[in-house]
């Protein structure tokens, strides 16, 4: 098995079946531990002796080695609770979980917008090219509303950052897009001290909520396969998680169902493994668990929820469907979606 791109291989939810009850593994090309099994990634959310990957130390390191600056990444390095520890972490968190907040209070200005997406991309029959002329538009909106200002930018471009994995050139192209995130928000007038917080917001959402609505079309398609849209449907239509693992670093060594996590080494939780959970409360722990939990869930479920209710008043047939995935160590992000539709 190649841990690196389990996320999208084609078998994974035998692999995962599989791997249930079985302990975490020491992957020996990664250099670091593997954890597969649902509940024991739900345990390890938990435990106190993982935190989060020092990111601000790594790109130092970047800078080093190729002689750049990343002034832009270093600085987002600080506002993105993904890769905070302490009270750090639960200030930042507590900022975006009250933007989220306000924002979904005060306006549905992305609900009717959403509507008439999907509307229009299934008002006839044909093929649809789903992540560009749906997902991509959706999320566009959806952001937009929430932060005030255009959020648009090419799916993986920000999120880079989070990749061990990542190229120099990946890496240069995230630094330039916070750049150019932080003007926009400067220029649409958001305070100083909310920007930090609107970047997070757009970086850690964005690609997360394509890439769960990716997955859950995707689902939705191929269960639907030689049938119209709109006709009852064996299940109901599932959000799937976009985030594909998440990494923590043992800060205090420990042996955890008899593996020797050992200080300093990198432990990779693959979250995947809830989405093939038929229970729902099980399911929906592929949000996370604890004080990294994703603070986006009940807008992802909201967003989910309205494009599924829509796509089941489609009196259209799925006559194929197929999809390629973007090689990438975090998230299941798509390069295409085909839906053709008769």
């Amino acid at each position: 098995m190649n841990s690196l791109l389990l996320p999208t291989s084609a078998d994974r939810a035998a692999v995962f079946a599989a791997a249930q009850g079985g302990p975490p593994f020491y992957d020996e090309r990664l250099k670091l531990w593997v954890v597969l099994d649902h509940e024991q990634v739900s345990e390890l959310l938990l435990d106190g002796r993982l935190v989060a990957p020092d990111l601000d130390a790594a790109l130092q390191t970047v800078e080093r080695h190729y002689g750049v600056a990343l002034p832009n990444l270093r600085w987002a390095a600080g506002e993105l609770p993904l890769v905070l520890n302490g009270e750090r972490h639960a200030r930042v968190r507590g900022d975006i979980a009250k933007l989220l907040s306000r924002e979904r209070k005060s306006s549905g200005a992305w609900r009717q917008p959403v509507s008439q997406i999907v509307r229009s991309a299934f008002a006839a029959a044909g093929t649809i090219e789903a992540v560009t002329d749906l997902l991509l538009p959706i999320v566009n909106v959806v952001f937009d509303a929430l932060t005030q200002v255009d959020a648009a930018f090419a799916p993986l471009t920000l999120t880079r950052v989070f990749d061990h994995y990542a190229s120099y050139r990946h890496l240069m192209a995230a630094e330039t897009g916070i750049a150019t995130l932080r003007e926009r928000l400067t220029a649409a007038g958001i305070p100083d001290e909310a920007i930090g917080t609107h970047v997070a917001t757009i970086v850690l959402g964005r690609d997360s909520l394509l890439a769960s609505l990716s997955e859950a079309l995707i689902d939705l398609a191929v269960a639907s396969r030689g049938r119209r849209l709109d006709q009852p449907a064996a299940k109901a239509p599932r959000l799937f998680g976009g985030v594909a693992v998440g990494e923590r670093l043992v800060e205090e060594a420990f042996v955890f169902r008899s593996a020797p996590f050992a200080a300093g080494q990198r432990v990779r939780l693959y979250f995947q493994g809830y989405g093939y959970r038929e229970a729902e409360t099980e399911r929906l722990a592929m949000f996370g668990a604890g004080k990294h939990s994703c603070l986006g869930r009940a807008l992802a479920l909201e967003v989910w929820a309205l494009l599924a209710t829509e796509i089941r008043g489609v009196p259209l047939t799925v006559q194929s469907v197929a999809f390629e995935y973007v090689r990438n160590s975090m998230f299941t992000m798509p390069k295409l979606i085909s839906l053709t539709l008769g």
